[in-house]
């Protein structure tokens, strides 16, 4: 029987891209330190801190992680010294944020990899029109957000561990 360790480090190198450095996905979450230093060599702790939910705090960020036509910052957020929740950013100056739809590139790219998805168009808490969709993949939940402001879209673009929650617990 494989060790967990051994299992997640044999399923992070299978999940390697072509150019030696694994994707950015759900499967990053649950890993400590020492392996996501170890995957990334170009990782940087950051100065200050960025405060998440539930006190996870975001202390290593990758600048430039492409995903599509992108170039986005990617953030991650520890608590207990694992990784809990990934955030990648970007900041598009451009009048119109793209359309939530697959003829998107990003679109494209995250339907590739997850499938099937559920977009909403809301508003954010500044009244900014906010597109989202959300995914179920890879024992994670997989939610972009689209922020259109006024002559810049706001992108991003989180994974966070999926919990199920037990019908008799609502």
């Amino acid at each position: 029987m494989l060790r967990p360790y051994l299992l997640m480090a044999l399923v992070l190198f299978c999940s390697m891209s072509a150019q030696g450095q694994p994707a950015i996905d759900g499967t990053l979450l649950g890993i400590d330190e020492p392996a996501l230093k170890g995957l990334f060599p170009d990782i940087q702790r950051v100065a200050k801190p960025a405060m998440g939910p539930h006190r996870a705090r975001g202390i290593w960020r990758l600048k430039q992680t492409p995903l599509a036509d992108l170039s986005l910052d990617t953030t991650f957020f520890f608590s207990r010294r694992h990784v809990v929740r990934i955030e990648q950013q970007a900041m598009l100056d451009q009048p119109d944020c793209p359309a939530p739809a697959p003829d998107t590139a990003l679109l494209s790219e995250l339907q590739a990899r997850y499938g099937s998805s559920l977009a909403v168009n809301t508003n954010d808490a500044n009244g900014h029109a906010q597109r989202s969709v959300v995914w179920v993949a890879q024992g994670a939940n997989v939610t972009l957000y689209l922020t259109q402001e006024s002559t810049q879209c706001d992108v991003l673009l989180v994974y966070q561990p999926h919990i199920e929650a037990d019908g008799s617990e609502l």
